[in-house]
């Protein structure tokens, strides 16, 4: 759960996120609207006063009642997914910090990304590339 708090305090917004594959990092996650969450989350500063962005990772018990499992105080791996939903937590934390007026944004819920990596493969040589190489044997001299 990505929740968006300026720095001194005020909640912005919450955005909660179901994990469906986690490796690490999340590898598939969705946009979910989940009231009882953002309560919790909000309730969190309102007690804790991180006074800036954090994510909460948490579980829903079979009562359907989120249980908290982790607290960070920083941007989750799933920022992406966040701005991608319409909510550039970056950007609003930095506006709000330059005094400027920030909205409570919405998102777009049932968004889903999907992560995956992809390899090159090049000879050794082909690395660094050779505007990198040029940079790299200028500050060795």
């Amino acid at each position: 759960v990505s929740v968006v708090v300026g720095l001194g305090g005020p909640t912005l917004t919450v955005v909660p996120k179901e994990v469906v594959v986690k490796r690490g990092v999340t590898l598939v996650g969705i946009t979910r609207i989940q009231p009882a969450i953002d309560a919790l989350c909000r309730r969190v500063q309102d007690l804790l006063r991180a006074d800036g962005p954090f994510n909460v990772q948490l579980i829903v018990d079979r009562e359907g009642v989120p249980q908290i499992i982790e607290i960070n105080p920083r941007y989750s791996t799933t920022v992406a997914l966040t701005i991608a939903s319409g909510v550039d937590e970056v950007h609003l934390v930095i506006q709000h910090a330059l005094g400027r007026q920030t909205e409570a944004p919405g998102f777009q819920t049932n968004l889903m990304m999907l992560r995956h990596y992809t390899q090159q493969y090049l000879l050794e040589d082909e690395w660094p590339p050779a505007h990198v190489r040029q940079v790299v044997s200028t500050r060795a001299e």
